[in-house]
């Protein structure tokens, strides 16, 4: 029921023209008379909070004067530009204007959700953060954010997207990054993974037809991808309930991806990263991340079937036979010494620990801290050559996958975690036998501040200044945001080893200097101020 309040006299109000005008509460209205009626909207522009009392009238249009965009008075929506403005129901009675000044939430939510995903469409990070922002005040607004961006980017071959989710939605929680820079890190991501599904599209046929499915389907689904039947696997995850869309990723996915080395590992990192995101998404999306994740890996590439691999492929048959233990490690560092002498060695180190009745879980995390290492003291020359075959990239992609693994212990069979530490053991052994452990020669700074030394980007400076927590956790905010947030994952992942004690203060910030901040320059930082800064004018 429409509860009216007296605004202003009609006569007050110039024809067809804006009129900026004030209402009881002290809320800032643009008032446009045309003739007998009054069009009623918010002041404040939705892109940058300038005022639309200052803007243009014509032809029932309301067009804001900064940056061009434009909104029907008829109904606030957005005609040039990226979201509408609100606009309140207005009545004229006996020459008095009377408004509502309150707006239906779900009208709002609506309009805003709408606003979001074409933002996504078009490409545009800034506008998909402010509406995300815009979001959070209602109940639930962050899933519903995270599964509108997670639902764009998601394409037919895997979910890359649910890593950078989940990096953002971690480094959230743990207080290193505020919501505007979540949902720029997560917003990034996924007008970069959309965009490039739009650039080079699948060649794929449309979706298969759904077929009706239940968890006992399992043995159907891995039959039909050991047959290369990719649509016919496709089709019973699509058909599966979608309460149980993530029971069946693990039923009938992990133990497909425990088989081999799927795309370098990074199709592991799917799937745990995708779990860990289900609790945001809804039904339809999880639904369609089962499907994607499926036929990601019916066409990924089975990289330890390569002969560089030979250790790798002998080593998971070795692994068949052992049964997982429970027990610690006898020692950790002679672990990590092996696997970084060769591939071969570090897989027999591996075997032998397994064997001795060490649960997966304790190697994963010796080998996710040397591959973590590993990248915090990679010689960034040497990665640059174009002749070598691995490179700093290589040591982030092992940490990834030896962390998805962890993840992943208390939830998949015991064999499936002892291949995964076997395939850990493979990718870290790598990051050794190319390359040599170099120190980047220290250079004079004169830095004061963090800020400053991230302004620089003096990696010498930063690995000064970075050696406590606090600076730390600052360090991760400023490599979660460097570029197009690419880095956020293995950021999150530092960050995170950091807390629960499996890697040290120094390694975590050398890692994150060496991988993040010698790169060319870029940021989200400006980013997530700007859309932050926008929504809080427009509130």
């Amino acid at each position: 029921m429409k509860k009216l309040v007296s605004l202003c006299t009609l006569n007050s109000l110039p024809d067809r023209r804006a009129q900026l005008v004030k209402g009881p509460d002290g809320r800032r209205y643009a008032c446009v008379r045309r003739g007998s009626r009054v069009d009623l909207l918010d002041d404040r522009c939705p892109h940058e909070g300038h005022p639309l009392s200052m803007g243009l009238v014509r032809d029932g249009v309301l067009t804001c004067q900064w940056h061009n965009w434009k909104f029907s008075l008829d109904d606030g929506a957005c005609l040039r530009g990226g979201e509408h403005v609100a606009r309140y129901d207005a009545e004229v009675h006996d020459g008095e204007v009377f408004f509502d000044p309150r707006l239906d939430d779900d009208d709002r939510r609506a309009r805003i959700r709408h606003d979001l995903e074409r933002a996504l469409e078009r490409a545009q990070a800034d506008g998909a953060t402010r509406e995300a922002l815009r979001l959070l005040p209602f109940e639930g607004g962050l899933d519903e954010a995270v599964d509108a961006m997670v639902r764009h980017a998601m394409d037919r071959d895997g979910c890359a997207i649910a890593g950078h989710a989940r990096a953002a939605l971690s480094l959230r929680d743990a207080g290193v990054l505020d919501d505007a820079d979540a949902l720029a890190v997560l917003a990034s991501a996924a007008v970069r993974e959309g965009g490039l599904r739009a650039v080079a599209p699948s060649p794929v046929a449309p979706s298969p037809a759904t077929r009706a499915a239940t968890l006992d389907d399992g043995e159907a689904v891995l039959l039909a991808l050991l047959d290369e039947r990719v649509d016919e696997a496709e089709s019973y995850a699509r058909g599966v309930p979608p309460s149980h869309a993530m029971r069946a990723l693990d039923a009938w996915l992990m133990p497909w991806a425990a088989l081999k080395l799927w795309n370098g590992g990074a199709t592991l990192a799917a799937l745990a990263d995708t779990r860990a995101v289900a609790a945001h998404l809804t039904d339809g999306t999880r639904t369609a991340s089962l499907a994607a994740l499926t036929r990601g890996l019916g066409v990924a590439v089975a990289e330890s079937d390569l002969p560089p691999w030979r250790h790798t492929r002998k080593a998971l048959l070795e692994a068949r036979v052992i049964q997982p233990g429970t027990a610690a490690l006898d020692d950790a560092e002679a672990l990590a010494r092996d696997a970084l002498t060769s591939e071969g060695q570090g897989l027999h180190a591996t075997l032998i620990a397994l064997d001795a009745g060490a649960s997966p879980a304790a190697v994963l995390t010796v080998l996710a801290r040397t591959a973590a290492e590993r990248a915090a003291t990679w010689n960034v020359a040497h990665s640059r050559d174009d002749h070598r075959d691995v490179r700093a990239l290589d040591a982030t992609r092992a940490l990834r996958f030896c962390r998805a693994a962890q993840t992943l212990a208390g939830a998949v069979p015991g064999t499936h975690s002892v291949a995964h530490a076997v395939l850990a053991a493979g990718l870290v052994g790598k990051l050794r036998r190319h390359t040599h452990v170099a120190e980047t020669p220290a250079r004079a700074h004169g830095a004061d501040t963090l800020a400053d030394a991230l302004a620089r980007r003096d990696g010498a400076a930063l690995r000064a200044l970075v050696n406590d927590g606090a600076s730390l956790a600052a360090l991760t905010r400023a490599a979660a945001l460097d570029g197009d947030g690419s880095h956020a994952p293995f950021a999150a992942d530092c960050h995170a080893m950091v807390r629960d004690g499996t890697l040290t203060v120094s390694a975590a910030r050398d890692a994150m200097v060496r991988a993040v901040f010698e790169e060319p320059p870029a940021s989200l930082a400006r980013l997530a101020a700007r859309a932050k800064r926008a929504v809080e004018r427009t509130r």
